[in-house]
């Protein structure tokens, strides 16, 4: 086992090639397995969640299903699909992870683009699942500044708490960034510290809207793109609700559309998701024919159910992003375009 030799932590403690790939008939998903798998050959765990029985599966359930293998090197990684839609919500409270932060070993390394990869990390109790709320999110602590304090930084899972024995995140490697630059230097074996406190969850999914005509809309950018996985899991999962969801996700080109297949497979099997890519930077002779330029107020207006249908706003994606259309992440009060428009803070969530 390799350590990475950045990371700090206080707790004690407690694979990949790529093939061709090929859609699994009946799954929905990709895997890099050639041929077809009809069933899943792996164990499975029942238990009821908020009063549904819902199944977990294994890490190895969920690797057979995509067609992951765990041959060890990352030169060559298998392309990231979220799978269906899962309804696994669990009340808060209840997630592996709690307030001292406890290592993690990374599993296997998935690719989503040139610069974002996920990455799958073993939870400390194997046979359980996360059990995180939706949308919640968790801290991860690794590598050091400049006076020996680990970098730490809040991340979405992209897998649900139908997952057991792992958590898989999206991360971005960003030029000059702290974190993130220690995720793109793994090596499955090393570990990174995780911990999880109740203020980390935004919007408990019994507090979506849900009934005909309801509706919440996403403003998404690059990875803010994972609690929206998270908030889609559950809502098209659950087949009693019935909620409308509008996205608008702002990539620089198609290339960088992460999760793109995934999303387009959702839209095209729910009538409830509808998802409009905006590229800043798309070359003009691709053949790209959406949506080019940024998401704008005459978007949004053509986009979103007016403030007076009082949709729920879904904002996560980059720092400018944030300040042009509903005013800084930290800040609690609305401002942008999105106040411009006449909708209200208590309308708009801030991922």
């Amino acid at each position: 086992m390799r350590i990475s030799p950045l990371l700090m932590i206080t707790a004690a403690p407690r694979t990949l090639g790529y093939a061709p790939r090929t859609i699994m008939r009946g799954s929905g998903m990709r895997g890099d397995t050639p041929g077809t798998i009809n069933t899943i050959m792996h164990s499975r765990l029942t238990r009821p969640v908020f009063g549904r029985a819902q199944t977990l599966m294994t890490a190895t359930t969920v690797n057979q299903l995509r067609g992951f293998t765990t041959r060890g090197g990352a030169s060559d990684l298998p392309q990231y699909s979220p799978g269906a839609p899962t309804f696994a919500v669990v009340p808060p409270g209840t997630c592996q992870f709690n307030d001292e932060f406890v290592p993690c070993k990374l599993t296997k390394i998935q690719r989503c683009s040139s610069d974002t990869s996920v990455y799958s990390f073993a939870l400390p109790d194997p046979s359980k699942p996360l059990d995180l709320p939706t949308c919640g999110c968790v801290l991860v602590a690794g590598g050091a500044d400049a006076e020996g304090n680990p970098f730490v930084r809040p991340y979405t899972p992209v897998s649900t708490n139908a997952l057991v024995g792992e958590v898989d995140l999206m991360v971005k490697e960003y030029p000059g960034g702290n974190l993130s630059k220690v995720f793109g230097e793994l090596k499955v074996g090393d570990e990174l510290a995780f911990k999880h406190i109740i203020f980390n969850v935004k919007k408990q999914y019994s507090e979506f809207p849900k009934g005909a005509g309801r509706t919440i809309a996403m403003l998404v950018g690059g990875t803010g793109i994972t609690p929206m996985i998270q908030a889609l899991h559950a809502i098209l999962g659950n087949p009693d609700d019935d909620t409308k969801v509008v996205m608008l996700y702002g990539s620089r080109s198609s290339s960088d559309i992460l999760a793109s297949e995934t999303m387009d497979a959702w839209a095209a099997s729910s009538k409830q998701l509808t998802v409009k890519n905006v590229l800043s930077a798309e070359p003009a002779d691709s053949a790209y024919d959406g949506l080019r330029g940024f998401i704008d107020a005459d978007l949004i207006k053509s986009s979103f159910p007016p403030p007076e249908e009082d949709p729920l706003i879904f904002v996560c994606g980059p720092p400018p992003m944030y300040n042009a259309l509903c005013g800084a992440r930290e800040d609690e009060e609305l401002s942008g375009v999105l106040k411009e428009l006449g909708y209200t803070k208590e309308q708009v969530y801030k991922f």
